[in-house]
């Protein structure tokens, strides 16, 4: 079974380790794909969120259902939307995301 939390640990003080859960994560890149103007999140529904993290051996992996906006290139807009999730996700809590899978599930006219 998939971990819930991911610990780490600050090398560089004696501080304690902490633990943050995999909705963190999922509320950081809900905002960074609400903050991009080319992309919308499907709606969530009781048996679907378009937002999921999963959590093994302290490795995050993040996948993002996205509907892209009528027009825009879809290899630029995921390209720079997983660098930017990828980035806040770093900036925020220190942890480096091993993989960010990008899935287009339809498109905004």
């Amino acid at each position: 079974m998939a971990n819930e939390y991911l610990m780490l640990n600050e090398k560089s003080s004696d501080l304690g380790t902490i633990g943050l859960n995999k909705v963190v994560f999922e509320t950081i890149a809900s905002i960074t794909v609400g903050e991009d103007t080319d992309v919308v999140l499907p709606d969530a529904t009781p048996f679907y969120r378009p937002i999921n993290c999963k959590i093994e051996k302290n490795v995050l992996k993040i996948t993002v259902d996205i509907r892209l906006r009528n027009g825009k290139n879809v290899n630029e807009v995921t390209t720079r939307l997983q660098q930017k999730i990828s980035d806040t996700i770093l900036e925020t809590t220190a942890f480096d995301v091993t993989a960010i899978d990008l899935k287009v599930v339809g498109f905004v006219f």
